[in-house]
């Protein structure tokens, strides 16, 4: 057997050599467009977050805050409260500065202390009992007080009345006291109210409500109430001290429900 020719060991390596038209044609890559919109996504929320944070961070907003120490009880005044500036709205429990005009004229609910944010929670529109008071019941029949029923918040002063028998006089027992509530009906036995009156007079009154012999006057609007046994405002036509005119009865037919 001859041994292959050039030629043929040509022709051999043509034969075997791959056709280009016949190579595989290569893997096309996979494309995610949700991916891809995810990863927008992620990076925009993350430049808001950090933008907000930021502007967040420089807002600052008017809060209420009491200027000076407050006793429980107190009526609050414009002098007491004051504004502070707080970085953020992250303090929820604060009043905003806009409304410091709606809580003068309410009663703190506590002691509350200078530099303190206010909140709600220390406020109440209704009085509340403060230190050397006392809030003491009646039971007030027609004749122990003026024609036109006491409301709450009307300052009226206090008198023991004896029986007519008994031949003694009235006696002045607080010269102005706050009225905190009236019974919404007074039943037939009269018309129940609370008292707030100083601590030291408060057993003199309980004991003459006890006895049938307390008598009220209504005060001039405006009047402020005694707080210290013996101060206050005197009703008009009575001495300043504590006690009336011997044999002269404050009656409620010389008083009308108006304070004139």
């Amino acid at each position: 057997m001859s041994a292959p020719t050039v030629d043929e060991r040509a022709g051999r390596r043509r034969a075997t050599a791959p056709v280009p038209g016949d190579r595989l044609p290569a893997p096309v890559r996979e494309r995610r467009p949700a991916l891809a919109a995810l990863a927008v996504l992620l990076i925009v929320g993350g430049a808001l977050a950090s933008g907000l944070v930021v502007l967040r961070s420089g807002h600052r907003s008017d809060y209420v805050v009491f200027v000076r120490t407050v006793q429980n009880g107190d009526q609050i005044r414009a002098s007491d409260l004051g504004l502070t500036r707080l970085a953020g709205d992250s303090h929820t429990n604060g009043i905003a500065g806009a409304r410091r005009g709606r809580l003068v004229g309410q009663y703190a609910t506590t002691r509350i202390y200078a530099k303190t944010l206010a909140n709600y929670s220390m406020f109440s529109v209704a009085p509340t009992v403060p230190r050397d008071t006392a809030v003491v019941g009646a039971v007030l029949a027609p004749a122990q007080r003026p024609a036109d029923p006491p409301t709450q918040g009307d300052v009226v002063a206090i008198y023991d009345v004896p029986k007519a028998d008994s031949g003694s006089g009235a006696t002045r027992l607080v010269n102005a006291a706050l009225i905190t509530a009236v019974a919404a009906a007074g039943g037939t036995d009269g018309l129940p109210v609370s008292l707030r009156v100083p601590t030291a007079d408060a057993a003199a009154v309980a004991t003459a409500a006890a006895q049938g012999e307390l008598t009220i006057v209504e005060l001039p609007p405006g009047t402020p109430p005694s707080t210290t046994a013996g101060s206050g405002s005197s009703s008009p036509g009575d001495p300043a001290g504590p006690s009336a005119p011997s044999g002269t009865s404050p009656s409620a037919s010389g008083t009308s429900g108006t304070g004139t």
